[in-house]
């Protein structure tokens, strides 16, 4: 499917385009077919022109891993998940790049991740604890949030983080 498009462009994608509207595919089934591709900002683009229904069913099964272009085409995907239900998701695709996600956007992730964690009770997994406490820990190393903000964040995810607590022992002993 990648060689495809990456040789023959257009012309490949219009194929793929009359085969599906020949079958009658459910647009699941195309977003599975679409999930080959590579992870790319032009990748989305061909799905999002494949119509919404099949946008949307490919973000609700992409993978959130190897998001290989830069910042812009990571926080477009960060925002493809939110969009689509899966802050989870939105959390786990910059885990090696928080540096590239800036601190109100990883403050936002916490947020809306909040009521999907909930609905868990804990079955999260470990690796999603891991990919929170990760950000709990590159926002302690950014100056741009109020500690007394991140405080109450981490407050909030207190149950389900081993770490992460910075920021409440410095308001508790530096209050002004």
């Amino acid at each position: 499917m990648a060689e495809g498009v990456a040789r023959f462009r257009t012309d490949w994608i219009d194929d793929i385009r009359a085969m599906i509207s020949d079958k009658k595919l459910e647009p699941e089934r195309v977003a599975q077919l679409l999930l080959a591709l590579d992870e790319s900002k032009e990748t989305w683009a061909i799905v999002h022109n494949f119509g919404e229904l099949i946008d949307e069913a490919y973000w609700k099964r992409k993978h959130s891993f190897a998001i290989v272009g830069g910042a812009d085409d990571l926080l477009f995907a960060i925002d493809k998940y939110i969009s689509c239900g899966r802050p989870m998701a939105a959390i786990e695709a910059p885990h090696r790049r928080l540096g590239d996600v800036p601190s109100r956007r990883l403050m936002q992730l916490l947020l809306v991740a909040t009521p999907e964690i909930n609905a868990l009770r804990g079955n999260g997994g470990t690796m999603s604890v891991y990919y929170i406490e990760q950000i709990f820990d590159e926002l302690e190393n950014r100056s741009d949030i109020p500690a007394e903000e991140l405080a109450k964040m981490e407050f909030a995810y207190r149950p389900l983080t081993v770490c992460g607590t910075s920021a409440v022992v410095r308001i508790c002993a530096f209050p002004d």
